[in-house]
C-alpha cells in the first residue's frame, strides 16, 4: 500500500465511528504514514484495535504515534512490533501514558 495510499484512508477513518479493528500489517508504512495514522488516532472515536506491525516505522513515526496515544481514550490495543522504533521510544511512551492498564496492553507490543 505505502504512505500515499494510506493518507486518504486515514482521512476517511478519522470521521468513522463504526470501525473498531484495523489491520495494516506489512504495508510499507514509513514515518510519513505513521504521521497520518497519528492524526487518525487523535480524531477517531471508535477504533479500539490497530495492528501496524511489520512496517518501516522508525523513531520519528513512533514519537508521532506515542503523542497521539496520549490524546486517545478509545484505542486500547496497538501492535507496532517489528518496526525499527528504538529503545528510547519506550521511555517516552511510559512517560506520556501513565495509565498502567492501557500502557501495559500497548507497550507490550512495541518490542
Amino acid at each position: 500500500m505505502g504512505d500515499s495510499s494510506l493518507q486518504p484512508i486515514c482521512e476517511a477513518i478519522e470521521a468513522n465511528r463504526s470501525l473498531r479493528f484495523l489491520n495494516l500489517n506489512a504495508n510499507g508504512i514509513s514515518d510519513l504514514g505513521a504521521k497520518y495514522l497519528a492524526s487518525m488516532i487523535r480524531y477517531n472515536n471508535g477504533l479500539s484495535v490497530l495492528f501496524i506491525n511489520w512496517n518501516n516505522i522508525r523513531f520519528k513515526g513512533g514519537i508521532d504515534l506515542a503523542d497521539a496515544l496520549s490524546e486517545s481514550q478509545d484505542l486500547q490495543i496497538l501492535d507496532i512490533s517489528f518496526n525499527s522504533l528504538g529503545a528510547s521510544l519506550q521511555l517516552k511512551y511510559n512517560f506520556i501514558c501513565p495509565s498502567p492498564t492501557k500502557r501495559d496492553r500497548i507497550a507490550a507490543t512495541i518490542g
